[in-house]
């Protein structure tokens, strides 16, 4: 009967170390987790901090973007837009007609076209013509 005592005894201590083993790593486990969590939240303060200039600065530089445009008057944007819908009509052209295998015309003699852009009203409906006879050749209308 004493063997057996002295069995169980040191089974009870055995499983007691290995129970205070568990604790401990539990323990170290659970500081690990604290300082991961601490360090996470300082970060992700330190990047609020930084990045909230800097989102600051772009929206402000947004608005004074958006505020150059209201300034711009409408008489301008009428004509810019246009100039616009001229360009991508001919770039339309251009690569429908570059597609079907057409010509490979990209170069424009931009003296033709200012010409043409600024005679265009007093040239009427001989310059819508020519101006017709251009988007068929497949030349290109600056928007400036």
């Amino acid at each position: 009967m004493n063997l057996f005592n002295d069995l169980l005894q040191s089974l009870r201590l055995s499983a007691e170390y290995y129970v205070e083993d568990l604790l401990s790593r539990a323990d170290q486990e659970l500081t690990h987790i604290i300082i991961l969590f601490l360090i996470s939240a300082i970060t992700c303060l330190l990047m609020l901090v930084i990045l909230f200039p800097v989102v600051r600065s772009v929206n402000s530089a947004r608005l004074r973007i958006l505020s150059l445009f209201v300034d711009i008057p409408f008489s301008i944007v009428f004509t810019l837009s246009g100039k616009c819908e001229r360009f991508i009509k001919v770039h339309a052209d251009q690569n429908h007609t570059q597609l079907l295998g057409g010509d490979d015309k990209t170069e424009v003699n931009s003296e033709e076209v200012d010409g043409n852009d600024n005679n265009e009203d007093a040239q009427g409906e001989e310059g819508e013509e020519a101006k017709n006879k251009k988007k068929n050749k497949g030349t290109r209308i600056p928007i400036f």
